[in-house]
């Protein structure tokens, strides 16, 4: 009467229904947290073929489902080749916590010039630079960028299984039309006033770059446009250089997809691991200040190359995503009822809008270290940092950007 196959690794709707269908008096079944369970509609494949259970995965069955369930064919009790994933980032608070051991390990003195009245001339002399004005300048000379586990190399697109978003400001650029500094020397530059602690970080324009196989792609697209007569490059627009965080993920790369399907029951039951980095913009090179080559003093001047800046992992943090592994009771649309017949792809899968805690990078544990030193513990919530995000499962297309006109 009840069977309970719950958080187990069966992936195939096709064998489990098989094999249960002949449990005449079967009325409970619990099988939520199995990969199969993320198949397309499976509660309604489930109760087409099992119309006597009164309660699935802990909740009751009700008159509708047994109606939308006479929709379902046997095509819904196949392996889709992908399921698509996308995450939307809403902004982040309290960024410059994790910021602190950067700024600590900036000079806590500074020379300035100051006026003095008893004399009538600027004199240099020294000054303390407060925790505050040290962690402004770290967020004024980087850019922040995620780095978000997949659970695969989508058909290796992304090497190792994860992927670095673009970059953004943490602090607000100078203006490109420099402001004088009120009071000051001609040429002193006013810069933005730094953003309090708490305040927000939009993160609603994070995208991430081409991968290789994209750009070749477009490469590839460009040079058949121009064997066709179609307009030169130069006037259409620009080729994007980013993406949406818009994932394909393979599921049926074996007989059932076993393999795939396994990897995505694992990423959403572990969660979403995501990592915050820092990244310092490099100082502005002077062309015209690089000295001509000391075997040619004739030869035309060659601009130093910028140093490469490595970036640093300043924080992170696993967000729970178990929900999709226990699904609700849903409702088909009255389009599709009158239709008679539902799509292979389901409805879009909103996880809702969640929060992720960046924990400081600093306050990781060392893996030989258990607890903590009692003067140095301190509640998460007042050293970490908070992202709002979004995760869709079966996620739509993203809208291709109309082409500007030339």
């Amino acid at each position: 009467m009840s069977l309970d196959v719950s958080f187990n690794k069966i992936t195939s709707l096709r064998r489990l229904l098989e094999h249960i269908s002949s449990l005449g008096k079967l009325k409970h079944l619990t099988a939520a947290g199995n990969p199969l369970c993320l198949l397309p509609y499976y509660r309604l494949v489930v109760l087409r073929q099992l119309p006597t259970l009164q309660i699935l995965d802990e909740q009751p069955v009700t008159e509708s489902e047994l109606a939308d369930a006479q929709l379902v064919d046997h095509s819904h009790l196949e392996v889709p080749s992908h399921v698509n994933v996308s995450m939307t980032f809403s902004e982040v608070t309290y960024l410059k916590r994790l910021l602190i051991p950067l700024a600590q390990e900036l000079p806590t003195q500074k020379m300035v010039m100051k006026y003095n009245e008893a004399t009538k001339t600027e004199e240099e002399v020294e000054v303390t630079v407060t925790d505050e004005e040290r962690i402004d300048e770290v967020a004024r000379q980087g850019n922040l960028f995620l780095r978000i586990a997949l659970p695969s190399d989508c058909n290796g697109a992304f090497p190792g299984g994860s992927v670095d978003t673009n970059e953004i400001p943490i602090e607000e650029p100078p203006p490109e039309d420099p402001v004088p500094a009120k009071g000051g020397k001609p040429g002193k530059v006013e810069e933005p006033p730094p953003k309090p602690p708490g305040e927000p970080l939009n993160l609603s324009g994070l995208r991430r770059p081409l991968t290789l196989q994209e750009v070749a792609a477009q490469e590839a697209a460009a040079a058949a446009a121009a064997a066709d007569g179609e307009p030169a490059e130069a006037e259409t627009a620009p080729p994007p250089t980013d993406a949406p965080l818009f994932f394909p993920i393979p599921l049926a790369d074996g007989p059932n997809g076993v393999a795939g399907l396994l990897e995505l029951r694992e990423w959403l039951r572990l969660g979403l691991r995501i990592r915050a980095l820092y990244k310092k913009r490099p100082a502005p090179v002077d062309a015209d200040a690089a000295p001509p080559t000391a075997d040619d003093p004739d030869a035309e001047a060659v601009p130093p190359v910028p140093e490469a800046i490595e970036p640093q992992l300043i924080g992170g943090g696993v967000l729970s995503l178990s929900s999709a592994l226990s699904p609700v009771a849903g409702t088909v649309s009255e389009e599709r009822r009158e239709d008679g017949k539902l799509p292979n792809v389901p409805p879009s899968l909103s996880l809702g809008q969640m929060t992720l805690v960046l924990s400081p990078y600093a306050k990781w544990l060392e893996p030989d270290v258990q607890v903590p030193e009692a003067p140095q513990s301190k509640s998460f919530s007042d050293v970490s940092a908070s992202v709002s995000m979004e995760v869709v499962l079966y996620a739509k297309e993203p809208a291709t950007p109309e082409p500007a006109a030339a």
